[in-house]
Parts: C-alpha cells; sequence; structure tokens
C-alpha cells in the first residue's frame, strides 16, 4: 500500500478509538477493532517486536502499572475522563489526545462541536441537536426579542451550573467572583496554593464538586443560533438613548431595553458604537467600528451579537471580552479585523463560569493576560477563530488552558497565525530570558489541592508560528492532559523547559502535527516528547521533512517512572540534541526508586524518508540506556531509537 494511503487510514483509524468516558463513570463501551499509534506489547509491530526482542516487557508493563496506580491511588474526584484513560494506558496518550480534538475536527456544527468536547472533558454527555437554526427577526423588535431568547435561556443553564455551589458557599455570585479572581491570581503566580487564603481557596474547590456540570454543553448547544440574513438596518428608525444609559453608550441606537433578570438591552446602529458593558447585558450591533468596554466589571451575564465592522473589545486589569467569572460571557463577531485585549481571566476565559468568543471573519489581534484567551478553571473558556491571519499574544496560563474542572479551547480554523505566549510571569528555574508559559494546549493542576483539567490549541490551516516560554506547547502538568494539534502547514514551535509534547506530575500531553515541513526548537531541556515523575507524553508529526532541536532529556525521554516518546511517521528528518537522556535515551529514577520500576523512552522514525541523528545518517534499531549497579536509581533505563527505511505496521487490537 502507498505510504501515504496507509497514513491517511492511520489518523483516521485514531478518531474515538479509546472509548473516553461519557459520564466519569467506569463504564465498559462495545469492544471494536482499533489502530492505536504505538503499543509496545503488540506482536507484529515495530515498537512490539523491538521490545520483545530486547526482553522489555516486563520493565515496561510495570513503567505502565505504576503509572495506573498512582492514577488510581491519588483519584481526584474531578479527574477528567480522557485523564482516566490516560492513567489507565498511559500508551495511548497520542490516541486520547486526538480522540479529544476530533469533535472540533468533524463536520458538526461549530457550537455543536465546542458542546460535545466540553461534555466529554467534564465527564457528562451530549448528544449534538440541530441548534436553535435562524431566529425569526425582521426588524429593530425582532432583535430584542432574539438577544432576550439567547441571553436567558443561557442564564437559566448558568443558574444550573452555579447555584448549587452558592448554597455550599453560603454566598452570593458577586462573592464567588471575588474569590474565583483570587484563586485565579495565585495560581499564576505560582504552581503552589499557600497564604493566609488557603482556607478560603480550598472550600472553593471542594465547592465545585457540586456544580451542575451538565448545564456547560446544554449552554453552549443553546447559542447555536443563526440571526436572518436581509434585514434593512439602515431603514430602522433610531430611538434616543436612555437617561440612565447617558454615558454609557455613545451613537447612534435603533433601542434599549430592559429586561427581567437581565438588564439593559441594546441594538445598536450601522455607524460606529461606544458600549460601556458593565451596565449592559446584550447588545446586537448591525455594523460599524464599535468599541465594547469592560471596567471594575460584575458577575453580570452578557452577550454580543456584532454584524460587521473592525471592532475593539477592551477589558481592564481583571476581566474583559467574553469573561465568564461567576456568569456567561458570550460574544459572537462576524466579520472585521478585530482587537482583543484584556487582564486576568479575559478573551474567552472562565472561573466558574462559561466563557465564549466567535470571531467568523478577519485578521485579528489577541492580547490577554493570565488566564486568557480560551483558559478555564472550573468551568469552558473557549476562542473559536473561523477566518483571517491572527495574532495572539499573552502571559502565564492562556491560549487553550484547562485548570481543574475545565475545558480551555483555542480553535483556529484558517490562516497564518502567530501564538506568542513568553512574557508575564518570570522562570520557575531563574533561567535569563525566560518566562513561565504553562500555555498553549496545556492542562494544570495546582500541586496537592487539585486535578488538572483539559487544555487544547488546534489550528486547522496555514504556516504558524508557536512562541512559548516554559511549560508550552501541548503538554499536562498534575492530572492535566493538554493537546496542541496543529493540522496543516509548514510551522515552527519555539519553546524552553518542558515544551512540544510534554507531561510532569502525573499528567499527560501530546504535541500532533499533521502535515507539513516544521521545525521544533526546544531549549533548556525536557522537550519534543519528554515526560517527568509517572507522566506520559508524545510528539506526534504525521509527515513533511521536518528539523528538530532539542536539549537534555529530549525527543523521547522519560524520566522518574515516565514515558517520553517522540514519533515521526514520514519525510527526511533531522534530529539534533545534545543530551544526556535524549533521542529515545531516559534519565534516571530517583523519584519512586523503591519500586524497583524504571522509565521509557523512544525515538520512532517511521519512514518512508531518511533519518539523521546528529551528523550521523541513522537506520535500524538501538536499545538505550544503562544500569548502575551500585546506584540502582540513577539507571538510565529502557529506551529504544527505532530508525525504518520504509513505513511500519501499526498495531490494532480490541479497545474499549
Amino acid at each position: 500500500m502507498h505510504g501515504a494511503t496507509l497514513l491517511i487510514l492511520i489518523l483516521a483509524a485514531q478518531d474515538g478509538p479509546t472509548g473516553t468516558l461519557g459520564t466519569g463513570e467506569r463504564v465498559a463501551p462495545a469492544p471494536r477493532e482499533a489502530t492505536v499509534l504505538v503499543d509496545p506489547f503488540a506482536a507484529g509491530s515495530v515498537v512490539g517486536d523491538a521490545v520483545a526482542a530486547h526482553r522489555l516487557s516486563e520493565p515496561l508493563r510495570a513503567t505502565a502499572g505504576l503509572i495506573r496506580r498512582f492514577g488510581l491511588e491519588r483519584r481526584d474526584p474531578n479527574d477528567a475522563p480522557w485523564v482516566v484513560r490516560c492513567f489507565d494506558e498511559p500508551w495511548l496518550v497520542s490516541d486520547v489526545a486526538r480522540a479529544a480534538t476530533a469533535p472540533v475536527r468533524s463536520g458538526l456544527p461549530p457550537l455543536q462541536a465546542l458542546a460535545v468536547t466540553a461534555a466529554q472533558a467534564l465527564g457528562q454527555t451530549h448528544d449534538p441537536s440541530a441548534g436553535q437554526g435562524t431566529l425569526p427577526m425582521l426588524d429593530t423588535q425582532g432583535a430584542i426579542f432574539a438577544l432576550d431568547f439567547l441571553a436567558n435561556g443561557a442564564r437559566v443553564h448558568r443558574m444550573t451550573l452555579l447555584d448549587p455551589v452558592l448554597e455550599r458557599l453560603a454566598c452570593d455570585r458577586t462573592e464567588l467572583r471575588r474569590r474565583a479572581i483570587g484563586l485565579a491570581e495565585r495560581s499564576a503566580r505560582s504552581v503552589l496554593l499557600d497564604g493566609p487564603e488557603l482556607d478560603q481557596d480550598l472550600a472553593l474547590i471542594r465547592a465545585s464538586t457540586v456544580a451542575g456540570w451538565a448545564a456547560v454543553p446544554a449552554l453552549l448547544a443553546h447559542l447555536d443560533a443563526e440571526l436572518p440574513r436581509g434585514v434593512d438596518w439602515s431603514a430602522q428608525e433610531s430611538t434616543p438613548i436612555p437617561e440612565p444609559l447617558a454615558g454609557k453608550v455613545d451613537g447612534t441606537i435603533l433601542a434599549a431595553e430592559t429586561i427581567d433578570g437581565l438588564g439593559w438591552v441594546v441594538i445598536g446602529s450601522v455607524g460606529p458604537n461606544r458600549y460601556d458593558m458593565d451596565a449592559i447585558a446584550a447588545v446586537l450591533d448591525p455594523g460599524g467600528d464599535d468599541h465594547y468596554a469592560w471596567g471594575v466589571g460584575g458577575a453580570v451575564d452578557s452577550v454580543i451579537v456584532d454584524l460587521g465592522g473592525n471592532d475593539r473589545y477592551e477589558g481592564g486589569a481583571v476581566g474583559g471580552p467574553g469573561s465568564g467569572i461567576a456568569c456567561l460571557a458570550a460574544i459572537d463577531d462576524h466579520g472585521g479585523n478585530d482587537h482583543y485585549r484584556g487582564g486576568l481571566l479575559s478573551i474567552g476565559a472562565a472561573a466558574f463560569g462559561v466563557g465564549l468568543i466567535r470571531d467568523r471573519a478577519g485578521d485579528d489581534r489577541y492580547e490577554g493576560g493570565a488566564w486568557s484567551i480560551g483558559s478555564a478553571l472550573y468551568g469552558a473558556g473557549i476562542v473559536l477563530d473561523e477566518g483571517g491571519s491572527d495574532d495572539v499574544r499573552s502571559g502565564t496560563l492562556s491560549q487553550g488552558v484547562g485548570g481543574p474542572r475545565g475545558i480551555g479551547m483555542l480553535i483556529d480554523r484558517a490562516g497564518d497565525d502567530r501564538y506568542v505566549a513568553d512574557f508575564g510571569a518570570t522562570s520557575a528555574y531563574g533561567t535569563p530570558a525566560t518566562n513561565l508559559a504553562f500555555s498553549q494546549g496545556v492542562g494544570y493542576g495546582f500541586r496537592r489541592y487539585a486535578a488538572g483539567g483539559i487544555g487544547m490549541l488546534v489550528d486547522a490551516a496555514g504556516d504558524d508560528r508557536y512562541e512559548g516560554g516554559e511549560f508550552a506547547q501541548g503538554g499536562g502538568y498534575l492530572h492535566g492532559l493538554g493537546v496542541l494539534h496543529d493540522l496543516a502547514g509548514r510551522d515552527l514551535y519555539r519553546a524552553d523547559r518542558y515544551s512540544q509534547g510534554f507531561a510532569a506530575h502525573m499528567a499527560f500531553g501530546a504535541l500532533l502535527d499533521d502535515a507539513g515541513d516544521d521545525v521544533y526548537w526546544g531549549r533548556t531541556a525536557a522537550n519534543q516528547g519528554a515526560a517527568w515523575d509517572a507522566s506520559s507524553a508524545v510528539l506526534v508529526d504525521a509527515g513533511g521533512n521536518d528539523h528538530y532541536r532539542g536539549s537534555v532529556l529530549a525527543q523521547g525521554s522519560g524520566a522518574m517512572q515516565a514515558i517520553g516518546m517522540l514519533v515521526d511517521l514520514g519525510g527526511d528528518d533531522r534530529y539534533d540534541a545534545p543530551g544526556p537522556y535524549a533521542q529515545g535515551e531516559s534519565g534516571n529514577n530517583t523519584y519512586h526508586c523503591a519500586t524497583g520500576v524504571v522509565s521509557f523512552s523512544l525515538l520512532l522514525d517511521a519512514g518512508p524518508g531518511t533519518a539523521w541523528i546528529g551528523a550521523g545518517r541513522a537506520e535500524g534499531t538501538s536499545v538505550t540506556g544503562s544500569a548502575n549497579a551500585e546506584h540502582p536509581c540513577e539507571s538510565r533505563l529502557h529506551g529504544l531509537r527505532i530508525v525504518t527505511p520504509s513505513v511500519v505496521a501499526w498495531p490494532t487490537r480490541t479497545t474499549p
């Protein structure tokens, strides 16, 4: 079979073979035959045969068993089903990651795809529907009714989500917002929660377990509605700005009403407008270059539908556009070159709520602080950009980050995009000219206190550039799962320590690049399929002539009883890494030495094509690593470096 054809079949077979748990319960889906990327125990596969030939089966079963045991012994009430699946079979991290991004890569309507993904990430169920269809709207009053329907319906789901939490904490949403902001601020400063607010933070974490999580996908699906085309907004009569909105709205408007349970609803005009979103619950703006501003903010549900123009959405130090802090905040922008700017918890971000930005067209700019641009803790934070070449820049914990019981998604469907997450918090290791990122597809947990969630960055097209600091570009931290999935184009990845398919402290991460001639540059340590401390991580490049430049613990390397893998499925490739612990070679295992378990590392160049490892041309299978009889915990075991001249055989098996 032709190599490219086989590759397509391999990638297609990986969509959904992993049996993710829809409800968070231990269920047994119907078995099915599925192709998996790596199974070290599958006879007849290149990895399985190499493992058997070099008598590595039992040590590797012990490694997987230890990770599985830690997953059971240290189970958190908020462990995501996909994370549970990775604990059960850490070899399947790439398959689970591909299944996680499958809904947003499918033919589902965009909001339904987001709802399905959120449901799976949060351990809920959601059956995609036809959505709301096109809402009836012939004039200004129809626009008021449409906003009422969207915002009030979403508010009901938000109440289902948060009311149990408010009852448990015996507080209102204003107080919940204050506590959630404090938790976000402290978690962005340090992976360790401490200080005088610890008891308050722990109470908030415990209260999250009673939230009505099924309301999140239901809310997203409710917003799956279109507005009719062809309304002649310029023919609608204008109306004076009501006295309570004086100074809160500038420009001509067509209508303004207060609606019970919501607040002020405003219909703008085809000209430029300015809206103070601290005073307004919902806006429909037909056109013009508009300015939406947030100040001190509040726990106010809001919906914005903007039909055209080059718009500015601008927040302050906290909150701003699409900021769901103890509330729902949704923006649907239909066109124009737009600018989104905010601070902490802004731009499609959430903390105990839902934040959503859908930008349908235009070359856009996104600038956020910590916990921004498709990031969430205890909720869903989503940015869906459907067109244009975009510039995305932000601080720590941003660009597709899932904190505890959070699903964070940054989905970009088109354009040559640039993602920068290399400023904000200083290096966690004191490395000069480097910042702490935890960004670009990261699942992030709080050490000692809360399991991480699901973070994903999915880019469907274009020649893209990803720039990050430490902990960036497809990785997990403390029971989290992070995925960066780029589907096409010639891409550049640059990041520092822990990057490009990484995981640390019982977590899982994947960088998946499906096509193009790509360059990966990982600095300092732990890059390109690197895992640390009972974790599993992978970088999978599915095609193209690629160049990998790594450092220590890089290019398929695990340490401290972990599994690190780099798999390249085709093209003429070059691998540069000075080591040690690189290119299918493990680091030492002092963390859990008493168990007698070691790590596993894999560099697999699956062909066809030519591979250069360092300065030399490579082919064949080598066993890496060495035992240390005097200090067994410092043994660098086990590893495989496999370079094949032709397309390899992939294992198939019955999987739940």
